[in-house]
């Protein structure tokens, strides 16, 4: 018996691979959409953040400053330089000469702590009383260290250390003036460092919220300018990636840094130029977010 064999014929193959390269080229073209849509999407979301990164770093190290006690040493529209918080404790003793103190070690009771020890150059201030027990004559008053942190005894009758190995831990710190009669044993400390805030240009070209750190006592008083956050729009563009506005308690501007009483912050981010998502115009895409900071005075 013959049996037929059957096949393609030409036409039949043109057919099926021509409507095989349409089905190819609308499934790449979806996915090539839908890669344009998940990068321009991470890229938009990368600008937000960026924006959201520096009005919640730059509130919480500025809301507790005192710009009339001299916690703000330089204003600018762009950059702001002033006494960073470095740590905090608690008077142990305090010398005859009322010039040096000591103070409890570092430990998980929490009376000293800091992200780094204090330096030659750094500055505290401590907390006065007053005289007499009235909220009236409470104040702070500032004093700078005058050597490096050295091994002090925090004896255990002050209440800060619990054996004496941990009272044998505690730093001696010398000041660079006489202690009032009315701070005593007890008092609260904070530590403070000069610091700086600015939009700087890194060496990529880009536009960075930069932070810095100054002590006297190093051969460069500053260290070098350290990339915190961004990229930013540039500090010559119009409006700038940073704009910091500064006003005094009546509500006016000010250019006066121990005036100053709020200060008005923008931040402002960018995409690349090369975004493009399907329904919205095609170039860079932007964000912004301003927040009105209120410092302690």
């Amino acid at each position: 018996m013959l049996i037929r064999r059957t096949a393609f014929t030409l036409i039949e193959l043109i057919v099926a691979m021509g409507l095989m390269g349409i089905v190819l080229a609308a499934t790449f073209g979806l996915i090539n959409r839908q890669r344009r849509f998940y990068a321009g999407a991470a890229q938009l979301v990368a600008a937000r953040g960026t924006v959201r990164e520096a009005v919640d770093l730059l509130p919480r190290d500025l809301r507790g400053l005192a710009p009339a006690e001299g916690d703000l040493y330089a204003i600018g529209s762009t950059s702001i330089e002033y006494r960073a918080p470095a740590g905090v404790s608690v008077v142990c003793t305090i010398g005859a000469s009322r010039t040096s103190i000591t103070i409890p070690p570092s430990s998980p009771r929490g009376f000293t702590e800091w992200p780094t020890q204090p330096q030659l150059g750094d500055s505290l201030w401590l907390f006065d009383p007053g005289a007499v027990p009235a909220d009236a004559d409470d104040r702070w008053r500032i004093a700078g260290i005058v050597a490096a942190p050295r091994s002090g005894t925090c004896p255990m009758t002050s209440g800060f250390t619990t054996s004496p190995a941990e009272e044998a831990r505690g730093y001696a710190l010398d000041l660079d003036r006489a202690l009032p009669a009315s701070i005593q044993a007890g008092s609260a400390i904070r530590f403070f460092r000069r610091a700086r805030y600015s939009l700087y240009r890194a060496a990529d070209g880009a536009w960075y919220l930069g932070y810095l750190d100054c002590l006297s006592s190093r051969a460069s008083p500053c260290s070098a300018v350290q990339p915190v956050s961004g990229p930013y729009l540039a500090a010559t563009a119009a409006p700038p990636g940073l704009s910091l506005t500064y006003f005094d308690a009546a509500g006016a501007i000010t250019a006066m840094p121990d005036r100053v009483a709020r200060i008005e912050m923008v931040s402002r981010a960018q995409t690349p130029p090369s975004i493009a998502i399907d329904g919205t115009p095609a170039g860079p895409h932007g964000d912004s977010l301003a927040v009105h900071i209120h410092l302690r005075n």
